[in-house]
C-alpha cells in the first residue's frame, strides 16, 4: 500500500501512453505501472476467451486498483486500442477501502463523485456491487457518484477475509453478477 502512494514527476511515467492516455493519468507511475498490469492481463483474457461480458471481482486493495484501472473508461479506451469491440464491464469489490480510507484521506484523486470524463466511475463501469461486511474494519460501503452506483450489499459479520468462501457473499455474486448459475 505504502508504494501504491508513492508520488513521481509525471516524467517518469511510462512511455507507452498516449497523449490522451497520459492527460487522464495521474503523476504516480507505481499506480500507473499496476493498473497496466490488470489492463493487460484482462485484454490477454478477453483476446483468449472472447467474452460478451467481463466480470472483475476483486477484494481490498485490490477493489482500488481495479476502480482506477476502469475509471473514466481507461480499460475500454485500451481495448478498442487492442481492436477488441467493446462489452459489458461489471465490478465486484468486497472489503472495499475506496470510500472511507481513500475517499476520506485522498479526497482530491480518489473521488467518486468526479463529473469529469476523465474520472468519472460511471463512464468505464457498467454495473457494480460492492459487497461488505458490518464488522470488516477495511472495506464498508462505497458512497458513488449517486446513490444507486455502486450499488452496496452487506453480509454477516465475519471481519476483513475469506468473503470468497462465505455463502452469503454468493448468493449475492449470483443475483447480481452471475443469475445465469
Amino acid at each position: 500500500i505504502v508504494v501504491y502512494f508513492v508520488q513521481r514527476p509525471t516524467a517518469c511515467a511510462p512511455e507507452r501512453a498516449t497523449p490522451e492516455e497520459e492527460e487522464a493519468r495521474n503523476d504516480h507511475p507505481f499506480r500507473n505501472r499496476i493498473q497496466d498490469r490488470l489492463v493487460d492481463t484482462l485484454i490477454l483474457l478477453v483476446k483468449s476467451e472472447q467474452p460478451d461480458k467481463v466480470v472483475i471481482v476483486s477484494h481490498s486493495q485490490v477493489t482500488v486498483i481495479s476502480v482506477e484501472a476502469l475509471r473514466g473508461g481507461r480499460l475500454r479506451r485500451k481495448m478498442q486500442a487492442a481492436g477488441i469491440q467493446p462489452f459489458d464491464i461489471d465490478l465486484v469489490t468486497m472489503g472495499s477501502p475506496t470510500s472511507h480510507l481513500y475517499g476520506y484521506y485522498f479526497s482530491r484523486e480518489f473521488d467518486l463523485h468526479s463529473k469529469d470524463a476523465r474520472n468519472d466511475v460511471e463512464n468505464g463501469i457498467n454495473s457494480w456491487l460492492n459487497i461488505y461486511r458490518l464488522d470488516d474494519f477495511v472495506g464498508t460501503t462505497v458512497e458513488g457518484p449517486r446513490p444507486d452506483f455502486p450499488i452496496n450489499a452487506w453480509v454477516p459479520a465475519k471481519g476483513h477475509t475469506n468473503y470468497w468462501t462465505d455463502d452469503s457473499v454468493l448468493r449475492h455474486l449470483r443475483k447480481h453478477s452471475f443469475p445465469e448459475f
